[in-house]
């Protein structure tokens, strides 16, 4: 006989996968996944959910990106770009200043292609350096001069 509790837990992970499933790999906003819980009469709030998001690719895809981090400062080039997001009501900004998304990513013809983005509050030097600590190869930018 299985313990209640434990097929409680079991139910509760499996219910978060599917709902980290939905957002990440169909692309579903957390307010649709709020709206679809609400109808089933399930009331978690979209902080809620986003940091349940944020915990489960903490907790188990942080390694995965290491990984894909190695493979990428082993390329001989990597493209390297930044673009602005707004993110409301950062922790230390004012609401509704703007941040940066860099992205990089190996060349196209790489055996091993990688794309990885890294979130940062500025677009100064000082930003992509700590990403690229070690970096031998070549970096292709938009010739941006910070």
């Amino acid at each position: 006989m299985v313990h209640g509790s434990y097929v409680k837990r079991a139910a509760t992970s499996i219910n978060r996968a599917l709902r980290v499933s939905a957002v990440y790999q169909r692309v579903v906003k957390i307010a649709h996944v709020e709206a679809v819980l609400a109808r089933s009469g399930i009331e978690l709030c979209r902080g809620t959910l986003g940091h349940w998001m944020i915990g489960a690719s903490q907790r188990h895809l942080q390694r995965l990106v290491d990984a894909m981090h190695r493979v990428l400062l082993a390329q001989p080039l990597i493209h390297g770009d930044e673009t602005t997001v707004q993110v409301l009501h950062e922790e230390g900004k004012s609401a509704q200043s703007t941040s940066y998304m860099w992205v990089y990513r190996s060349a196209e013809a790489s055996a091993e292609p990688v794309v990885l983005f890294d979130y940062q509050s500025g677009r100064g030097q000082e930003h992509p350096q700590p990403f690229l600590r070690g970096y031998q190869g070549r970096l292709v930018t938009d010739g941006y001069q910070a």
